[in-house]
């Protein structure tokens, strides 16, 4: 007999709406470990669980559930990704993970029409695996269905607008505003395509610099990209390794965003320019990163420097090299207020470390 009775079926709510939450954290935390094994970087794993007043009327209307079992959107997760590119890969992962209700899933992408105008997700059905279920923290959601939906982040926002506007399907909306409407879904549509290959040509020029990241010749200009690549290949990681073990000071997460700046004012322009000097002076580079932490540890008490804080120093010694108005470079020159001095001292003790190592 169909489940179309409000009491039972708030009945049968109460008893296993401990489950429904605990399971839709479970998997929205298990999802979220899978697309970072496979380093997929979402923009959101959102999760609910059907309210009451919700499923009663799905259930009274569609009068065919038996059991409130057979409801297979209780819960929801929704994977939202930066890139529409990402969702076939995020797909992959669903599909080797889970059980897969092939039945009840579909890929509402496929199903649009051409002359229709909005975003629709992938929808699966699922339900643990068998061998997750053996798992003891698996093991309490056996048989347990629940949907899981993958969009970009711009499918995501056509359906909230769409849906805070109040209009479902192309039939409901007044026809003077339907050619709205379809502008509205071209513009997203061109821009999540436009996103997905600006992301394959970043992908192409990382790519291109990785090979040339040590060629002296090499014409690729200074930006955050390049010289990221460039401070994170295996030469600069060698030599700051180098100098973390000599000085024991610990190397941040971050690139110092005045880099660039630093490495124009000294003449660079180019990776060859940059890979050329650098090589040429490693053994100088450290020997000044050394000296001059040592130095300033008499001061100061260092706890961390940027990635990319030996590219730094090489500047230094390129300009006192070159006769550059190191003071001035320094700080020196600068009038500065009293609760400035400890900023004086590190560069005066800099300044000196370069005059021993050049003179």
């Amino acid at each position: 007999m169909p489940l179309t009775d409000p009491k039972l079926i708030q009945d049968a709510f109460d008893a296993k709406s401990n489950l429904y939450s605990a399971l839709a954290k479970k998997v929205s935390v298990l999802i979220e470990e899978l697309l970072s094994f496979e380093e997929i970087r979402p923009h959101s794993i959102p999760s609910r669980v059907k309210n009451i007043e919700s499923l009663k009327k799905k259930c009274i209307k569609k009068a065919k559930y038996v059991s409130i079992d057979e409801v297979t959107d209780i819960v929801g997760i929704r994977i939202i990704t930066l890139m529409e590119s990402d969702i076939d890969r995020v797909a992959e992962v669903i599909e080797r993970e889970f059980e897969i209700d092939k039945a009840n899933s579909i890929d509402k992408r496929s199903a649009i029409e051409p002359d229709k105008f909005g975003y629709l997700s992938l929808h699966y059905v699922v339900r643990l695996t068998d061998e997750r279920i053996k798992m003891t923290e698996y093991s309490q959601y056996k048989d347990l269905p629940f949907e899981i939906q993958i969009r970009s982040v711009l499918q995501h926002a056509w359906a909230e607008i769409e849906h805070d506007l109040g209009y479902k399907a192309q039939n409901e909306i007044p026809k003077l505003l339907k050619r709205k409407f379809s502008q509205a879904a071209s513009l997203l549509e061109v821009a999540d395509r436009t996103f997905n290959e600006i992301k394959r040509e970043i992908d192409d020029y990382v790519n291109k610099v990785k090979s040339q990241i040590n060629d002296p010749q090499s014409e690729i200009l200074i930006d955050l990209t390049s010289l990221t690549t460039f401070v994170e290949g295996p030469m600069v990681r060698k030599v700051e390794d180098e100098i973390i073990s000599a000085t024991g000071i610990f190397l941040s997460n971050s690139i110092s965003p005045s880099l660039i700046d630093r490495l124009l004012r000294a003449g660079f322009t180019t990776i060859g320019q940059l890979s050329a000097y650098y090589q040429k002076n490693i053994e100088d580079i450290k020997k000044f990163e050394i000296n001059d932490y040592e130095a300033a540890s008499n001061i100061v008490n260092f706890v961390s420097s940027p990635k990319g804080f030996s590219i730094h120093g090489m500047c230094l010694l390129k300009d006192f090299r070159s006769g550059a108005d190191i003071e001035e470079i320094l700080g020196l020159n600068e009038e500065v207020d009293e609760n400035n001095y400890i900023d004086q001292d590190l560069a005066r003790e800099t300044l000196n470390v370069l005059k021993r190592m050049v003179h």
